[in-house]
């Protein structure tokens, strides 16, 4: 999607030219489970070429793909409050 001016955001570009070129969400489970870590870690290459970064990335890509494995199974990830309602 565009913002005003005709730029893109940068999850934006990752989703049209990375995620989907790699077959996005329909494909075998494990394999939209490679596309979301392959995402994840270029964006945290993207943000530092350091290994804290690509651990950032890898760490909010098992994330995703351990909520996309639970949904798979039926079982939702709990959310969780910061105002603790």
């Amino acid at each position: 999607m565009r913002q005003a001016g005709g730029r893109l955001s940068l999850s934006a570009w990752f989703r049209d030219y990375v995620y989907i070129p790699l077959g996005g969400s329909r494909v075998p489970a494990a394999r939209q489970a490679f596309n979301v870590m392959a995402v994840f870690l270029l964006s945290g290459a993207w943000h530092g070429a350091t290994w804290t970064f690509l651990i950032w990335g890898g760490l909010n890509g098992a994330y995703v793909v351990a909520s996309i494995v639970s949904s798979c199974w039926g079982h939702r990830m709990p959310r969780y409050s910061i105002t603790g309602t």
